[in-house]
C-alpha cells in the first residue's frame, strides 16, 4: 500500500470485485467509508483504502458467492466487529443450512424441468418445417400449434404446465 492506503482501482483488482460494486457496499454500510487524501483528483481527494477494506471484501464476495444476503452478510460483519466470533459462528452455520436446503429444493425443481424439457423435446417431430400446405388445425391456440401432440395440458387455475400430456 502507498500513501496509507490503496486506491479504489488498486481494491479492485486485488479483490477482484467491480468498482461500482466497490462503491455500493461502501454506500450501503458494508464497508466504512474509506479516509481520502486530501489533494486528488477530486475535490475531496480520492479514497484510501485500508488492509481492514480488503479483508472486509473479501469476505463479503466469499458471502455472495455462496448467494447470502447482503442484509445477512451486513450481519455477519457485525458480529465481526463486536469480537463475537462466537456468535458469528453459529449464524453463519445456520444460514448455511439454510441455504443448502434451498439449493435441495432448487435442484429437484430443475431435475422435474429437465425431465419435462425431454419430453417435450422427444415428442416433438424433427425436421418440420412451414410450407405453403402446413397450417394449424383451425382454433389452433398457440400451444397447440407449437408443441403439436406434445402439447402439455394447461392447468387453468394456476396457469402453469400440468405436465406432458398423454
Amino acid at each position: 500500500m502507498t500513501n496509507g492506503g490503496l486506491r479504489i482501482g488498486q481494491v479492485a483488482k486485488r479483490t477482484r470485485l467491480d468498482v461500482r460494486l466497490i462503491r455500493h457496499y461502501e454506500k450501503i454500510g458494508l464497508i466504512p467509508p474509506p479516509r481520502r487524501r486530501e489533494a486528488g483528483y477530486a475535490s475531496a481527494g480520492y479514497r484510501l483504502f485500508t488492509e481492514e477494506h480488503i479483508q472486509r471484501l473479501e469476505f463479503i464476495a466469499l458471502g455472495r458467492s455462496l448467494d447470502l444476503p447482503l442484509r445477512e452478510i451486513g450481519e455477519l460483519l457485525g458480529y465481526i466487529n463486536d469480537g463475537c466470533c462466537s456468535s458469528a459462528q453459529p449464524h453463519l452455520r445456520t444460514l448455511l443450512g439454510e441455504k443448502l436446503q434451498e439449493v435441495d429444493r432448487r435442484l429437484l425443481m430443475l431435475q422435474d424441468l429437465r425431465r419435462r424439457l425431454e419430453v417435450y423435446l422427444d415428442r416433438l417431430p424433427e425436421g418440420a418445417e412451414c410450407n405453403e400446405t402446413c397450417t394449424c388445425a383451425p382454433g389452433a391456440t398457440p400451444v397447440q400449434c407449437a408443441f403439436g401432440e406434445a402439447a402439455p395440458r394447461v392447468d387453468r387455475a394456476s396457469r402453469a404446465p400440468a405436465g406432458p400430456g398423454p
